[in-house]
């Protein structure tokens, strides 16, 4: 019997799905070319499924990210797999649910015919996957998805990790506690860029730099701490008096939390993050990352947040343009509901 029809017994008999749950299969990959995000999209989204007993399965290679490959067999999957194994998960009673910019739309594992049902989450760069669901988290809904696919797109359906929550921000006089984000690889040195400008502020106490790549940063400026990622990023996040991260997926984890934020565009599927959140007042256009020129970092706009609470009071938002930290919830809802 299929995990999905067992599902659909224990609902008609009225027992608990933590008994006989359906299944979900996530795959993703994770490398400093990559990136860490599509990942951390698929822990966000099974860390719901898995707290509702839904059995999951995590198929992908990590590279280069010691804390994200912690971060996974920390979730509670019920396997986990390499993409060379792919092929020993198959089920026409799962669910498939895709994370991927470089999986060719081709590959046999991934086609419709293996699963129960096919999800992706997608933004301008994914492939157009052969799927049921296309899940579009972004701060604009778009239309132009195929009819005929059930699409869950815009703000309410970012998927955020359970130990994200709101914080009670309080805007200081001067920025003296400032967290930076360089991304699970920053094989774009923008923790680098940024320290660059930063050792020649002088109002803050400390900048702590969560990067894989230090550079010799912390010899740079004594106010200055490298991490690698890991349990304490958040609780930093959470006791930060700013934060400058690039327009990926940590950008709106730190705004959902009430944090003043600067933003940078480091690649191309980060300029439309990155043109939303800063032409809407709610993250500071720090700078960009120009092919041939290297980083164009804002020295004005970066001390204009150290050193002005009026300016960072105006970037913590209420009502984040309708972002909550439900998304996970709502996307679970949806895959349960088409596996049904």
């Amino acid at each position: 019997m299929t995990s999905s029809l067992k599902y659909k017994l224990a609902r008609l008999l009225g027992k608990s799905i933590l008994f006989v749950p359906m299944r979900f299969v996530f795959r993703a990959d994770s490398s400093p070319l990559i990136g860490t995000g599509h990942v951390m999209r698929c822990v966000a989204i099974a860390e719901e499924a898995i707290s509702r007993g839904v059995d999951s399965i995590f198929v992908g290679d990590i590279s280069g990210s010691p804390w994200l490959t912690e971060k996974v067999e920390g979730v509670g999957f019920s396997r986990r797999l390499s993409s060379l194994e792919f092929s020993r998960v198959l089920d026409t009673g799962s669910l498939l649910f895709l994370d991927s910019y470089t999986i060719p739309t081709s590959q046999l594992e991934i086609q419709k015919f293996n699963w129960l049902k096919v999800a992706y989450i997608c933004d301008s760069e994914t492939p157009q996957y052969r799927s049921d669901m296309v899940i579009n988290p972004s701060f604009r809904k778009r239309q132009d998805f195929d009819s005929l696919i059930e699409t869950l797109s815009g703000p309410r359906f970012f998927p955020f990790r359970k130990s994200i929550c709101r914080s009670e921000t309080k805007v200081m006089p001067v920025a003296k506690n400032i967290v930076i984000v360089g991304g699970g690889a920053d094989n774009f040195g923008f923790a680098q860029a940024i320290a660059n400008e930063l050792k020649y502020i002088l109002d803050f106490s400390r900048a702590t730099f969560y990067t894989s790549s230090n550079n010799g940063i912390e010899g740079e400026d004594f106010r200055f701490r490298v991490k690698e990622f890991g349990t304490t990023l958040d609780q930093d996040i959470e006791n930060c008096d700013l934060a400058l991260s690039t327009a990926s997926t940590v950008s709106t984890e730190i705004l959902v939390r009430g944090v003043p934020l600067g933003v940078v565009s480091a690649v191309s599927n980060q300029e439309e993050n990155y043109d939303f959140l800063t032409s809407m007042g709610l993250a500071a256009p720090v700078g960009k990352l120009v092919s041939g020129k290297g980083w164009e970092i804002d020295s004005d706009i970066l001390r204009k947040l150290v050193s002005d609470s009026g300016y960072r009071s105006s970037l913590v938002q209420e009502n984040l343009s309708g972002v909550d930290l439900q998304g996970s919830r709502r996307i679970v809802d949806a895959l349960i509901r088409i596996s049904e």
